[in-house]
């Protein structure tokens, strides 16, 4: 991992569907082996994994030394824009806000969102919303999920159960169902 961690220029990584389906493949494999742990499914994990990160490293060689530099505009911008974020996503956010955390106009903003993560800022916000959701209802079984649906930053329960359902494929109140008896 040191050599992901230590490179400047990794901020995330878009795999374009049709491209490197074998990295797709190596993840499914790796999440299917820690859902079902089956023999020995941690060395299965770790292996996936690693070919992962190596791929990876791989790939973010190429960039530097194709001269994208270890830390663009973009990617400064980004992190600084992705940091609010998760610092204030409970908020009522706009991209203005989220743009003025980078110290740059919307339009801009949405042109490095989309360059450098292929999301928008606000598809970004509620996807991190919704995880930060799926994190709750795991670490806190007995809360209600409208309480999280709040802590979140959702306006109703109805609205966080609907985009959590869409990104999930299940109900908030499945997913807690399905992790409290065991398997996530």
């Amino acid at each position: 991992m040191r050599p992901l961690l230590a490179c400047h220029s990794f901020c995330g990584y878009w795999i374009k569907a049709g491209n490197h389906e074998d990295v797709a493949r190596w993840f499914c494999c790796a999440f299917e082996a820690l859902e079902k742990e089956c023999f020995g499914y941690e060395f299965i994990v770790r292996e996936k994994l690693s070919l992962i990160c190596l791929f990876l490293y791989g790939e973010l060689k190429l960039q530097e030394d194709a001269g994208d530099g270890p830390l663009n505009q973009d990617n400064l911008r980004i992190r600084k824009m992705l940091a609010w974020i998760h610092k204030n996503f409970a908020d009522d956010l706009t991209v203005s806000e989220i743009a003025g955390a980078a110290d740059i106009s919307e339009r801009e903003c949405l042109r490095c969102f989309q360059k450098t993560i292929q999301l928008s800022p606000i598809q970004y916000l509620l996807k991190y919303r919704v995880m930060q959701g799926a994190e709750m209802l795991s670490g806190n079984p007995a809360g209600s999920i409208s309480e999280i649906a709040t802590l979140c930053g959702f306006d109703s329960p109805s609205n966080f159960s609907k985009i959590f359902k869409r990104f999930y494929k299940c109900t908030p109140r499945e997913y807690r169902n399905r992790n409290i008896n065991g398997k996530g």
